[in-house]
């Protein structure tokens, strides 16, 4: 074992020292293929402020001119080393810094690349005969961005030219011009050159490859822990077989015993040995049946050694809690048994935000903690369970609700104390509790679970960290409200109360209509339609809400249907809520209308961030069975939730809606725009369309194009509007609110 071990250790270290370059020239190369991207980027804005500052400059520059040009630039990445202004081809004034002005080429491109000796880069702008050259301090650029990345950048050419075809003066002819490669042989290059018709390659390579001398720590330290590793294996294969004799030897007493007929301690040795072999066990089961063993206390211990399947078919294999199944019969059975019993359900705060950020098993550990903290401060006759995921109950028969509060207080107390070290951040341990009592609130086990769940809910609204019960005279307010608008899911459908609001989603760079948002409104007391939120946010407490989504999706398509009898050719986008999308039997349902109807390519299925993160494999499943019908998938509400890049990177989205909360703040904070660029720049890589809502204004608009937002959604384009789509007008029209009929 232990020469197995040392040859497992070999391995892997042969494997470490084979250098991954097949992976790393790809993290390469597509690092290169960004920043020559966002080098060509920077090149454009640099040549654009040129033409502006140009245009508005006075008609014959100074040098004072220039030179403040100059310094002004020295605050950006992209700087200039110097300014020519030349009149008719004639040089005229030059900046500090330019070198040698007089070797520049008479006709120049906009874009001009050469090599005199350095490599360096012009750009010309013109205003009727006057011309200004700029000359870019590219190897700044490449300096600071490769600082940022751990990379050495540089800036390759490889095609040869003469002075003789730029028509340049006879002091240029004898000077010689010509490309030179800068790219040495172990430098990757990026996959496009950097600028349209010009030679210039990005070509880089890590600043610190890994070396192999670092591989050999790697080999000790594996050569140790093998040895250590093997030590103890030893160690503790010497203990499980002294274990194991003196199980034997256990049960030969204890068989001894039952042949002697002494079986006062038979019950106490049998405890101990079933619980070293359960294999074991069973055969010893077999073996007090052959001497037809009748004591009741050993025949109920062996039951219950015997029947680990039964145990874990009723307690949660994590926390070692109850389940929901057993929690459930356990109420059931001991709810009549006292005057009143009180009901805890717990929920831990942000739960989600803590697997994201620090990982699944931070998460567990949370659970685990917070199961300690129930096993030591719930003690019989009270019994603690695991209901699901991060949610937990407390069954307190004969316990009053003051009684319950006080619980709810000594489990929050003890939670605060409890603090778990994540990636780079400490999780504090926040419970939100619901308080309720039976027979008061329910003498149900769904009853009572569904008024818990509400207080639970109050709880969290009321700012986390804290308990809520039913005596809250608010939380009773609240309850009646719930109650009030659950109620009218069903009667709104019943009593065709519901209608549909459609708000266009446009081009931003002509305006022009993509297709329409479908948003549901309710009819109110005064006869108003009123945004339908509340209503969808009390069916989905009551885990109602597939009814809704169902009632939508037929008068979208049912519309869609008539559109395609008169030759329409409108997009309608709906939303779906995340409890249907996880709901397979509902979703199933879904899909198959919409195959039905045949009215998929008109569709585009929209899906908040929250629900498609929830369950990724799920989510990329059902995005490609509604891509399979010709549907087309947004993703809802980006950037509200906790979600990575990586994750909106691995699900197959037609659209990524930027949620309002960031559009708002465009003008005000600079950060926006970066991240919107960002943005931008993943979409063209990865094939999605950017929708920006919220948009109120034109100058948001007008930034929003300048950005690269492909479309955008908002007040400033157009309200979501009663009524049904006009019948007479097309997708490519401008935006008008006479498109719809009332």
């Amino acid at each position: 074992m232990v020469v197995a071990a040392v040859l497992t250790a070999l391995l892997y270290t042969l494997l470490l020292l084979i250098p991954n370059s097949q992976s790393d020239n790809d993290k390469l190369s597509q690092q290169l293929d960004l920043i020559s991207q966002l080098l060509a980027r920077d090149i454009e804005l640099v040549r654009a402020g040129l033409v502006s500052d140009f245009n508005a400059a006075p008609e014959r520059l100074d040098e004072n001119w220039l030179n403040q040009q100059v310094e002004l630039s020295n605050g950006s990445e992209l700087k200039l080393n110097g300014l020519v202004h030349r009149v008719t081809g004639k040089l005229w004034n030059v900046s500090a810094g330019f070198d040698r002005p007089d070797q520049i080429p008479r006709k120049l491109e906009p874009k001009h690349w050469l090599c005199q000796p350095s490599c360096r880069l012009l750009l010309s702008v013109s205003r009727g005969n006057d011309e200004l050259i700029a000359d870019i301090d590219l190897q700044r650029w490449l300096l600071i961005q490769g600082n940022k990345l751990g990379l050495s950048l540089n800036l390759a050419g490889a095609t040869r030219a003469s002075l003789e075809k730029l028509e340049a003066s006879t002091i240029e002819q004898n000077t010689g011009l010509y490309f030179s490669s800068r790219q040495s042989d172990d430098w990757d290059n990026a996959s496009d050159t950097v600028l349209e018709g010009v030679p210039m390659t990005l070509s880089g390579q890590f600043s610190n490859p890994p070396t192999i001398a670092i591989h050999w720590y790697v080999l000790l330290s594996l050569l140790i822990l093998s040895l250590l590793a093997m030590a103890l294996l030893a160690h503790l294969y010497g203990r499980r077989q002294l274990r194991w004799k003196q199980l034997f030897r256990q049960l030969e007493k204890t068989l001894s015993a039952i042949e002697s007929g002494n079986f006062d301690v038979v019950n106490k040795r049998l405890v101990g040995s079933m619980q070293h072999a359960p294999e074991l066990a069973r055969n010893f089961v077999r073996k007090l049946a052959i001497y037809g063993l009748q004591d009741e206390a050993t025949k109920a211990t062996l039951a219950q050694i015997s029947n680990d399947k039964d145990w874990l078919a009723q307690h949660d294999g994590m926390t070692g809690l109850a389940n929901r199944e057993s929690f459930h019969q356990l109420l059931q059975q001991t709810i009549h048994d006292a005057d009143t019993s009180a009901l805890l359900l717990i929920d831990i705060d942000d739960f989600k935000e803590i697997n994201d950020a620090s990982g699944h098993q931070i998460g567990n550990d949370m659970l685990i903690k917070l199961a300690s903290i129930l096993a030591e401060h719930v003690a019989l006759p009270y019994r603690s369970a695991r209901i699901a995921g991060d949610e937990f109950a407390v069954w307190m028969p004969g316990a009053s609700l003051e009684e319950g509060e006080q619980m709810a207080n000594k489990l929050l107390e003890a939670s605060r104390q409890i603090m778990l070290a994540g990636d780079n951040m400490l999780h504090r341990l926040s419970l939100s509790i619901g308080v309720v009592v039976a027979p008061e609130h329910g003498n149900e086990f769904d009853v009572l679970m569904t008024r818990a769940d509400i207080a639970l809910n109050y709880s969290k609204a009321q700012g986390k960290g804290r308990y809520a019960s039913l005596r809250d005279p608010d939380l009773e307010g609240y309850l009646l409200k719930q109650r009030f608008m659950y109620s009218r899911v069903h009667s709104a459908i019943r009593d065709q109360r519901l209608a549909l609001a459609y708000q266009p989603i446009v081009r931003v760079n002509d305006g022009s209509v993509s297709h329409y948002e479908v948003l549901l409104r309710i009819e109110d007391e005064v006869g108003n339609y009123v945004s339908a939120y509340p209503l969808i946010q009390a069916a989905e407490r009551q885990r109602d809400v597939g009814v809704l989504d169902k009632w939508v999706l037929n008068q979208v398509l049912t519309l869609l249907m008539q559109m395609r009898r008169n030759n329409q050719n409108h997009r309608l986008a709906v939303n779906i809520s995340g409890q249907s999308m996880s709901d397979a039997q509902l979703t199933e349902t879904l899909l198959q209308r919409i195959e039905f109807s045949g009215c998929g390519p008109d569709l585009v299925v929209e899906i908040t961030e929250s629900a498609a993160l929830e369950n990724i494999g799920l989510t990329q499943r059902n995005i490609e069975r509604l891509q399979a019908l010709g549907c087309q998938v947004a993703l809802d509400d980006f950037g509200v939730g906790y979600s990575s890049v990586n994750n909106l990177l691995s699900l197959p989205f037609d659209y990524v809606k930027v949620d309002g909360c960031f559009i708002r703040k465009l003008s005000s904070d600079d950060a926006v725009i970066p991240l919107l660029e960002f943005l931008v720049t993943i979409s063209k890589l990865r094939g999605f369309q950017l929708v920006a809502e919220f948009v109120e204004n034109e100058k948001v608009a007008q930034q929003l194009e300048q950005i690269g937002v492909q479309f955008a959604q908002g007040y400033h384009y157009g309200k979501p509007e009663l009524g049904r789509l006009s019948l007479d007008v097309s997708d490519d029209v401008q935006a008008q609110p006479g498109q719809l009929q009332q």
